[in-house]
């Protein structure tokens, strides 16, 4: 079975991240940046699919401004978009490219700075048709071995490989399929590989991996992500925001280690603390985070 992923940005402005997950996403790709500017619903998807969904933030490149906002500016308003969440993501950041005028030592200049500041190997964006339009990739950055994002919308089997790359690592296949949690066309996406293929790409090694999608089968059965209580208001998350600093963190169905553990947090995740709770118990004082979910707030900071 192909691993099955979405692409998302602000045009998809409210998704039911839970009920995507349950039919089969594993992982999205989440528009941060186009020149100076964060996407407006970049937070809002980056936390909703947190834990649901394997994650990776892509800028829209825009070499016909470089002029005015440089490369370098386009690339480090991505990271600091990114970084700014206190979470990178498990997948590596995405250079799109499908904008003219642009030049093979622009996408290079771009790509290394991608590579710098996300610690990375970027992957690299394009439709067969730009990529002939930028020509042979030339000799020297084949050697770079840039993962490959294909976008082309085919009845075959496999997408047509751009000149210098003998295989692809994501294809975008559609920008008209349906998912369960959206009404309206979206981009669908799958991965060359298994899951666990999927897993090694994002650096994961198989314990984490196999934490990750316990974690994920627990909030698949909850229905909810943990940190998504929204107090009643709609889709925005309420309360006060805490960063996870334990390396994992055990949510639980009351405040107290005495209550049935219903999910886990690792480090640098953020939640939203609805209701504070401090009875005695050890580990207190104890945070809300959801419908009948509770953390302790003894291995949380609360964000500045």
């Amino acid at each position: 079975m192909p691993v099955e992923g979405i692409d998302v940005s602000k045009w998809q402005p409210e998704i039911d991240w839970v009920a995507a997950a349950r039919a089969g996403i594993y992982f999205v790709f989440i528009k941060g940046s186009e020149g100076t500017y964060a996407d407006a619903k970049f937070i809002q998807h980056w936390e909703g699919s947190k834990g649901l969904m394997l994650r990776g933030a892509y800028v829209f490149f825009r070499p016909d401004l470089a002029d005015q906002v440089s490369i370098a500016t386009q690339m480090r308003t991505l990271y600091r978009v990114v970084s700014d969440t206190g979470d990178l993501g498990e997948l590596p950041p995405v250079l799109d490219v499908e904008k003219a005028p642009c030049t093979w030592s622009q996408v290079a200049e771009a790509m290394d700075l991608l590579e710098s500041l996300f610690g990375r190997t970027p992957i690299l964006y394009t439709s067969p048709g730009f990529a002939r339009y930028l020509g042979p990739l030339p000799a020297h950055l084949r050697a770079k071995n840039w993962p490959l994002w294909i976008a082309q919308y085919t009845q075959a089997a496999e997408p047509t490989l751009p000149n210098g790359w003998t295989t692809w690592t994501f294809w975008q296949y559609t920008s008209q399929g349906r998912i369960p949690g959206y009404t309206s066309n979206i981009d669908r996406d799958r991965f060359n590989g298994t899951l666990e293929d999927l897993f090694r790409f994002a650096g994961m090694p198989l314990d984490r991996a196999a934490w990750w999608r316990v974690n994920r089968l627990e909030r698949l059965t909850l229905g909810v992500a943990p940190g998504t209580d929204t107090g009643g208001q709609g889709g925005t998350p309420q309360g006060t925001p805490y960063r996870v600093t334990a390396v994992s963190l055990r949510v639980r169905r009351g405040p107290g280690i005495q209550y049935p553990v219903v999910g886990g947090l690792r480090r640098g995740q953020i939640v939203y603390v609805v209701e504070v709770s401090d009875y005695g118990q050890p580990y207190a004082p104890w945070g809300r985070i959801g419908e009948n979910q509770w953390i302790s707030l003894r291995f949380a900071e609360k964000v500045q």
